[in-house]
């Protein structure tokens, strides 16, 4: 009976074990395995009892709405991830569960995330500790901070951004390493329907200044002098101390050419003085590179490529000095070779300035003419300040020498002198220069044109060189703002152009503005109903227009957000594009504005997206009034005449 008794005992552990076994297997087989075949056919919010936030934000807080296949693990994980969210946003008491729905017909999977947001809490007060010696002036800076207001809901990025705002402050007027407490940075003390909150900050009692900087250089094979080097810090010996000064400083540094890195690091602090070492490194002097390159010039797509050449520390002073052979094709009517050089001089006034010479040689086959050119740009760019308006300023000298043989008119061939002279203030608060995605670009240009020929040819008296007199004015505007949380997923894009040529008297050696100079409707980069410079109410297209409108509005959303593989590169946009161009302001009708409208695909690489954009003729006001609108038309019209498909490299605007 006792042998009986211990024999049971064991089969029973060996079929426990067992079963522990199978179920372990199963839970394995069930996540890893058996579920990667069920695919995700929805994710759903099911709000219980009120909804605060739009379910797009809330499927940017979890993972599974990104994935094709469900897995359980992931769904576990997105609701701690989605009570986080809520919590972060005053939702302290909010209940969020789960539930799957798995339909064994087709092998998809319904996610429901069930939400109760409960009470949303608010702030009753805020104190600052840690800032007894501050200031009085930074003080009342930090009194103007309403980032965060008592009876705001609670939010914790909002809590983060008023102390990184309150720190910044501290660290850009002369206290070095202020901040809040690591631990205990910010205390949360929650009531019934409320929140105190508590901002700890520490080092805040001494106010530092700038001491002496040094260089020091990993093998400066190229004797760059750190005189060059020191022209770019901002700060002076004796000034008080300004994190943003000194990583200002850095960026200058990091954006000379020939400097690989530079970081100024703390060297010692004897009292409030406070000593920095430039840690600096060099990359390679000379780089010569074959090329590929895809881009638009006057409304048309070029791809072609080149070599280049370029010095990064030419000479001395930190000049750089590139040289280019490139080759651009569009069609057999539109193409260019060119050799180009320039030569960029860096602080030439203080280091929030450049001088830059740049010299051209080619030939340019358009439609209807041939230009063999000889130019050159001298240019000088000032960096304004971060606090005005209009931020950078430049003026730029346009010299060209230019024989034209024209296949059409009675033009024939001209020697052409061109000079112009002009000014242009920039407002550019984008946050990105490639693919924008918030904020504004603003740009006025006025300058002269002829003055140089004019006083040269009229003092040489020759007949062989003739020239243009005219004024130019134009301003270009462009908006973005994005709509989601994710930069760039989904954002609105728009531009608006006006620009008008006033030319001056003619007569001996004085010829009307050339093509060259003049502007143009139609194309990948224009109005996309059309084909490049192909529209306008002007005697000839190919002439071009003295007087330009032009504008669009565009959605772009990236399609596969959550991807991690090629998909994530892919967008597309629809757009509507206004404009026209005219012989001169006084022909100017409102009527005569045409629109476009379409879509587009894009894929991004390095460079910005590869565009392809669907066109089509909304409104035509230069054809007949029985079809000038494009529902006018029928179906094979439409696509014979009123579409258009453009190519490009980079965004449109």
């Amino acid at each position: 009976m006792k042998k009986s008794t211990k024999y049971n005992r064991k089969s029973n552990k060996v079929n426990i074990n067992k079963i522990y076994i199978l179920l372990l297997f199963s839970m394995i087989y069930f996540n890893n395995g058996y579920t990667q075949n069920y695919e995700i056919d929805d994710v759903n919010f099911i709000h219980i009892d009120k909804k605060s936030f739009d379910d797009g934000d809330l499927k940017d807080a979890v993972v599974i709405s990104g994935l094709k296949y469900f897995k359980s693990s992931v769904l576990f994980q997105d609701v701690s991830n989605l009570t986080s969210f809520y919590f972060d946003n005053g939702f302290f008491d909010v209940i969020i569960k789960s539930e799957t729905v798995f339909n064994n017909i087709d092998s998809t999977v319904i996610v429901n995330f069930l939400i109760n947001e409960n009470h949303r809490y608010s702030i009753s007060d805020i104190k600052l500790t840690g800032l007894d010696r501050v200031t009085d002036s930074v003080h009342q800076i930090i009194d103007t901070m309403k980032l965060v207001k008592p009876k705001d809901y609670y939010s914790k990025s909002a809590m983060i951004d008023y102390s990184d705002g309150i720190s910044d402050l501290l660290q850009n007027n002369g206290y070095l390493s202020a901040g809040v407490k690591r631990d205990s940075g910010m205390v949360l003390t929650k009531y019934d329907t409320s929140v105190s909150l508590t901002l700890n900050f520490i080092n805040a009692d001494t106010v530092f200044f700038f001491g002496k900087t040094s260089f020091v250089i990993t093998d400066n094979k190229y004797n760059v002098s750190t005189d060059f080097l020191g022209k770019g810090i901002t700060y002076r010996e004796g000034e008080v101390y300004s994190r943003k000064k000194r990583q200002d400083s850095e960026k200058n540094m990091s954006q000379m050419p020939i400097v690989k890195a530079a970081r100024i690091r703390v060297k010692s602090t004897n009292g409030n003085i406070v000593d920095f070492n430039v840690n600096t490194v060099f990359g390679n002097k000379i780089e010569i590179t074959p090329f590929v390159e895809g881009t638009n010039i006057s409304n048309y797509f070029f791809g072609g490529g080149g070599i280049r050449y370029y010095d990064k520390y030419f000479s001395k002073g930190g000049k750089t000095l590139t040289s280019e052979f490139r080759g651009l094709f569009n069609s057999i009517d539109v193409n260019l070779i060119e050799l180009v050089t320039q030569l960029i001089v860096p602080y030439v006034i203080n280091n929030k300035s450049s001088l830059s010479d740049k010299f051209s040689l080619g030939y340019y086959n358009y439609p209807g003419y041939t230009n063999y050119y000889l130019g050159n740009i001298a240019s000088l760019r000032y960096y304004i300040s971060d606090n005005t308006f209009y931020n950078k300023a430049t003026i730029d000298l346009n010299e060209e020498l230019a024989r034209i043989k024209y296949s059409f008119g009675n033009l024939g061939t001209i020697n052409l002198y061109t000079s112009f002279l002009s000014v242009t203030f920039i407002h550019d608060n984008t946050n990105n220069a490639i693919a924008p995605s918030r904020g504004y670009y603003h740009s006025i240009t006025a300058g002269e044109g002829g003055l140089l020929p004019g006083i040269i040819l009229n003092a040489v008296k020759s007949n062989f060189f003739v020239y243009s007199k005219f004024a130019k004015l134009s301003t270009s505007n462009r908006f973005y703002f994005n709509l989601a949380n994710l930069e760039g997923e989904n954002v609105i894009a728009s531009k608006f152009i006006l620009a008008d040529n006033f030319e001056k008297e003619s007569g001996n050696r004085v010829v009307p503005l050339q093509p060259q100079y003049k502007y143009y409707s139609g194309g990948s980069n224009s109005l996309r109903g059309w084909s490049a410079n192909s529209n306008g109410f002007v005697k000839d297209t190919r002439f071009g227009g003295n007087f330009w409108i032009e504008g669009s509005v565009e959605f772009r959303k990236k399609l596969f957000p959550g991807s991690n593989n090629f998909k994530r590169n892919i967008g597309a946009v629809l757009f509507a594009d206004f404009g026209n161009v005219w012989e001169n302001h006084r022909d100017f009708r409102l009527n005569q504005i045409a629109i476009a409208i379409g879509t587009g695909i894009r894929y991004n690489i390095f460079i910005g997206p590869i565009r392809v954009d669907f066109g089509f003729k909304l409104f035509d006001p230069s054809a007949d009034d029985s079809k000038k609108w494009l529902f006018q038309n029928n179906l094979k019209t439409i696509f014979k005449n009123k579409f258009v498909v453009n190519f490009g490299i980079g965004e449109a605007f």
